[in-house]
């Protein structure tokens, strides 16, 4: 029904108390880009010997047939209220645009495209841009090429009944964007008390239906943040996105928000945890990798075979790094607040149905606030390969400053028992237990040891 920006939101919360400079760090939806130059593309029509796109157009939409094939110069076109076929019924239509490009100097150059529903541009056959929603949105993409090297480009449209506006362009190295090296920015950013970056992924890439091909973040903003973290150390990094992404400058900001999706009145709600009317109590409901090659499918070389087969096993998730010891950027059930919680005093014992935990929590902070005691099970030693630890219960906690309680976990014996492939059933294969709690996988901070029969 409505959407509250972080920015509103912010100004919504702080009014004319503090001053509030806005720098916009991405282009504007209409295409803040230019077409590439056709002297750096390869022949469009060898017949005629202009340089530029090869297209071919369909009065189909799934590009079969004979189409008509043409040069283009530049992809810039508007058929709102028309189509390439003048009389044809609107989106009954099909384009392929092809150029091999060849790059002055090496670099970071970012394409850029326009399009609404069923646009897409490809490198070497490697789809880099998808549009796969409705509503007309500048996507960019960063992408190193070197010089001298030839380089494959197309770009698809398959439009469907939606009016139509497409563009294919590029902010090359030499002219970069105004935003990155922008005085006015930089200096903004020097003498500002704090400095809050708003980034992330947009539906461009988090979407059902398709998958992402790494975990960069776009659009330069990787180089952004360093350059903005390098003048200004009080820089906040506010992410919006619903799956991991790769942080190269994370040990160069002191704070980090993982804001997810937060819906209308998302802008509000960040605006009152960054200035402290709310303590921040989320956790992680997954691992952050550091690198897309620790993650099980792709260390294992499983996820872009023909048939997955699901090689890691029980070890989804979380299991996995720790099985692998492998250090995550962030693990599964991380997150901190503005106050300081301790646990001790960890104790279990057996009852008829499974094993009582209980753990004292204290909030040993300034400010109320709460914080989610996870624990988790683990058998040493079994007759099958079984994860180092597994959460089997949680419960969230809130406490006033100073104040502690003590929390009870009842855990039943179905938490203790493995799936027998063997048997075809759940087992409890007697033995040693391992019980702890903690405030995510890799912050445990309490253990205790129980046999059960």
């Amino acid at each position: 029904l409505h959407e509250v920006t972080p920015l509103e939101g912010l100004r919504n919360r702080l009014g004319d108390k503090v001053v509030i400079d806005y720098f916009h760090g991405y282009p504007a939806r209409d295409g803040d880009f230019e077409h590439i130059e056709p002297e750096f593309l390869g022949v469009a029509d060898e017949r005629a010997g202009p340089r530029g796109w090869k297209a071919t157009y369909w009065r189909q939409r799934d590009c079969q047939g004979e189409g008509l094939s043409k040069a283009d110069v530049a992809i810039d076109f508007d058929w709102t209220s028309s189509t390439p076929f003048p009389g044809d019924a609107p989106g009954q239509y099909s384009v392929n645009w092809a150029a091999t490009l060849i790059p002055p100097q090496s670099g970071v150059y970012e394409l850029g495209l326009v399009g609404a529903r069923h646009a897409c541009f490809l490198i070497d056959g490697v789809a880099v841009i998808h549009r796969f929603d409705d509503g007309l949105e500048t996507v960019f993409k960063s992408v190193e090429l070197e010089r001298g090297r030839s380089y494959h480009f197309r770009v698809e449209l398959r439009p469907g009944r939606s009016p139509v506006r497409i563009k294919m362009g590029w902010i090359p190295p030499w002219k970069g964007r105004d935003r990155v090296g922008d005085r006015e920015l930089m200096g903004a950013v020097k003498s500002a008390d704090a400095v809050l970056f708003f980034g992330g992924l947009s539906h461009q890439y988090d979407l059902e239906g398709t998958d992402r091909r790494d975990m960069a973040l776009h659009e330069g903003q990787n180089e952004l943040i360093a350059r903005i973290a390098a003048v200004n150390p009080r820089t906040v990094v506010v992410l919006v996105s619903g799956s991991p992404v790769e942080m190269p400058w994370v040990d160069e900001v002191p704070a980090i928000v993982q804001m997810w999706y937060a819906g209308m009145e998302g802008g509000n709600a960040i605006a009152d945890v960054l200035i402290g009317n709310s303590n921040p109590s989320g956790k992680l409901p997954m691992t952050f990798p550091k690198a897309l090659k620790d993650s099980p499918a792709h260390a294992l070389g499983d996820y872009a075979a023909d048939v997955c087969r699901y090689e890691e096993g029980i070890f989804v998730g979380y299991r996995w790094f720790d099985a692998k010891r492998i250090e995550p950027l962030f693990p599964f059930g991380h997150g901190l607040s503005y106050t300081k919680f301790e646990l001790s005093v960890l104790t279990v014992e057996a009852t008829k149905a499974g094993v009582r935990a209980r753990v004292t929590i204290r909030n040993a902070g300034l400010r109320a606030g709460s914080e989610v005691i996870q624990v988790y099970v683990g058998q040493p030693v079994c007759s099958v390969e079984r994860p180092t630890r597994e959460l089997k219960e949680f419960a969230k906690v809130f406490l006033e400053p100073g104040s502690s309680t003590r929390v009870e976990f009842d855990l039943p014996r179905a938490a203790f028992a493995f799936w027998s492939d063997v048997r075809n059933a759940w087992l409890l294969e007697p033995g040693e237990f391992l019980i702890e709690a903690g405030v995510s996988s890799h912050q445990i901070l309490l253990a205790r040891t129980i046999n059960l029969d």
